[in-house]
C-alpha cells in the first residue's frame, strides 16, 4: 500500500527546468521537434519556440500552414514574427496573386504577431486584389504589431500605415511611394501621424522629383529616437533631418553618390567642394540630443569621356558640410562618431589628387576627432602599393595624428586585372 501511494504522489518537474533544457536547442529545429515527442510538457514549450518565427517563401508554404492552423488554431497565438517572401521570377506570375488564396485566411488566424516582413519582389501594390489590400491594412493596425519591414514594393500607400498605434519600428527597403496619394483630411484627423521609435529608409532608386513630404505626412519624425537613411537622394535626407527633433539619439546616414562633377587633372578638389556647398541645406545643429552619428559615404572616381578632365562621382564634400554643422565638443551630446569612407581608384595619382585638408579641418576645428572612429576602405587594382595609400593619409598632419591614435584604420581590397577591365 505504501508503495502504491508513493507512485501516486509522483511530482512533476517545474516548467522552468524544461525551459532551461530547451534553451540549448533554440536554433536547432530538428532537436526541438524531437523533444516535442518526448513529453506533453515538452510538446507545448517546443511548439511555442518552433512557431515563434514563421517564414513563408512559396504559396504552398502558406497553404500548408493555414491547414495546420485550421486544425490547431492555438498555434497561431505562438507566432511572433511573420515573413512573407516570393523569390519567383517574372514568368511565374505576380507575387501577391500567387499568395492570394492563402493569405486572407492566414492573416485572420494570426493576432499576436509583433513583427512582419513583407517582400513584394518589385511588384506594384495596386496589383494586389483589393480584398487582400484591406486584409493587410487591417493586419498592420493590429495592436500587437511592433515592427513592420517592407521591401521591394512599388507604389505603396503610406496612408495604409495610419492607425497603427502600437507600431514602434518601420523599415522601408526599396519602396516607391511617389504615386501614392496622401490620406484625406478626414482620414488624417482620425488616424494621426505615426509615433515611431525607429525609422529605417533604404531607397536605392528614387526619382529626383521625389521628396520626404509623404514620409513627413504619415510619420511624426520629431519623436524618433533612431533614424537610418540609405539613399542617394539628397532632398529626401535633408527633408527628414529638418523634421527630426531633440529626441533623436542615433543617426545613421549611408549615401552613395548624390552628385557628379568634373575637375581637371591639374586642378584641386577645393573647387569641387565649393561647387557642392552652394546647394547644401543639411544641418545637424537642431539635434541637440544626438549621441551616436554613423556616416558611410563613397569617394569614387572613374575615367569618363569629359574633355580635359576626370568624371568624378562623390558624396565626400556633402559629408564634410554635414560635419561642419555639428556643435563643437563638449557642448554637443555626442559620444560616438563612426565614419566609413569607400573609394575606387584606378591609379595612384587619383588618390593623391584628393585634398583631405577640409575633412581634417572639419574634425579638428570643433574638437570632434576624439569622438571618431574612421574606417577607410579602398578598392584598388592589384598593382597598387598599399604604402602609397598610407602615405596619402599621412600627408595630412591631422589625419596622421588620427592614425597614430588608432582612430583611423585603412583597409585595401585589391582587384584582379579582369576586375579592372570593367571597373
Amino acid at each position: 500500500m505504501t508503495e502504491q501511494k508513493l507512485f501516486a504522489c509522483k511530482t512533476a518537474f517545474p516548467t522552468e527546468i524544461f525551459e532551461e533544457i530547451l534553451d540549448n536547442f533554440t536554433n536547432e529545429k530538428r532537436a526541438l521537434r524531437s523533444c516535442s515527442l518526448v513529453d506533453t510538457t515538452f510538446c507545448g514549450i517546443c511548439q511555442r519556440r518552433l512557431f515563434r518565427n514563421v517564414n513563408l517563401c512559396e504559396p504552398e508554404d502558406a497553404s500548408r500552414f493555414v491547414n495546420i492552423l485550421k486544425m490547431r488554431p492555438h498555434l497561431g497565438e505562438y507566432v511572433r514574427q511573420l515573413g512573407i517572401y516570393d523569390y519567383a521570377d517574372v514568368e511565374s506570375g505576380w507575387s501577391y496573386w500567387r499568395y492570394k488564396n492563402a493569405l486572407p485566411s492566414l492573416l485572420r488566424h494570426l493576432n499576436r504577431v509583433r513583427r512582419i516582413d513583407l517582400d513584394g519582389n518589385d511588384k506594384d501594390w495596386e496589383d494586389m486584389p483589393p480584398k487582400l489590400q484591406e486584409d493587410f491594412i487591417r493586419f498592420f493596425q493590429s495592436h500587437s504589431l511592433l515592427s513592420i519591414f517592407l521591401s521591394n514594393v512599388l507604389n505603396f500607400p503610406l496612408s495604409a500605415l495610419s492607425g497603427t498605434a502600437s507600431l514602434r519600428k518601420l523599415s522601408l527597403n526599396n519602396i516607391s511611394w511617389e504615386a501614392s496619394l496622401p490620406p484625406s483630411n478626414k482620414t488624417r484627423s482620425h488616424f494621426p501621424a505615426l509615433k515611431l521609435d525607429t525609422l529605417v529608409l533604404r531607397l536605392n532608386e528614387i526619382p529626383k522629383s521625389a521628396s520626404s513630404t509623404p514620409i513627413s505626412q504619415s510619420i511624426n519624425l520629431s519623436n524618433l529616437r533612431r533614424l537610418s537613411l540609405s539613399t542617394s537622394n539628397a532632398s529626401c535626407i535633408n527633408g527628414c533631418l529638418q523634421r527630426c527633433g531633440n529626441a533623436l539619439e542615433d543617426l545613421y546616414i549611408f549615401t552613395s553618390a548624390p552628385t557628379v562633377s568634373t575637375f581637371h587633372y591639374n586642378g584641386r578638389t577645393t573647387s569641387l567642394v565649393q561647387s557642392h556647398r552652394s546647394g547644401s541645406s543639411v544641418s545637424l545643429e537642431q539635434l541637440s540630443g544626438l549621441k551616436t552619428l554613423a556616416l558611410r559615404t563613397t569617394l569614387r572616381s572613374t575615367f569618363g569621356s569629359v574633355q580635359g578632365g576626370l568624371r568624378y562621382m562623390t558624396s565626400f564634400p556633402w559629408l564634410i558640410d554635414l560635419l561642419q554643422t555639428l556643435p563643437p565638443y563638449p557642448s554637443n551630446s555626442l559620444s560616438n562618431i563612426i565614419i566609413h569612407l569607400r573609394a575606387n581608384f584606378r591609379t595612384p595619382e587619383q588618390l593623391h589628387e584628393v585634398d583631405w585638408s577640409d575633412f581634417a579641418a572639419a574634425l579638428t576645428s570643433k574638437n570632434l576627432a576624439r569622438l571618431c572612429h574612421i574606417e577607410f576602405r579602398l578598392w584598388t587594382p592589384e598593382y597598387f602599393d598599399f604604402l602609397e595609400v598610407v602615405d596619402a593619409f599621412r600627408a595630412s598632419a591631422p589625419l596622421c595624428k588620427l592614425m597614430d591614435k588608432g582612430l583611423l584604420s585603412i583597409q585595401s581590397d585589391t582587384k584582379t586585372a579582369s576586375d579592372v577591365a570593367w571597373w
